[in-house]
């Protein structure tokens, strides 16, 4: 995705923030990110396996 026009500072930032110091991702990124197949100009995937517990809203 990177390697799309638009996403340079993404790309230079990215490495700078690793998901252990994120703090969306860093309780637990295994379970929080999704599985991404495809390319960008082709299209692109993702799966996200999730649980979801009776009676919640």
């Amino acid at each position: 995705m990177y390697s799309q026009l638009g996403y340079e500072v993404s790309q230079r930032n990215f490495p700078q923030t690793p998901v252990s110091r994120d703090n969306v991702f860093r309780d637990g990124v295994g379970q929080q990110m999704a599985t991404v197949t495809g390319t960008a100009p082709g299209g692109l995937t993702a799966t996200l396996t999730l649980a979801v517990r009776a009676g919640a809203v």
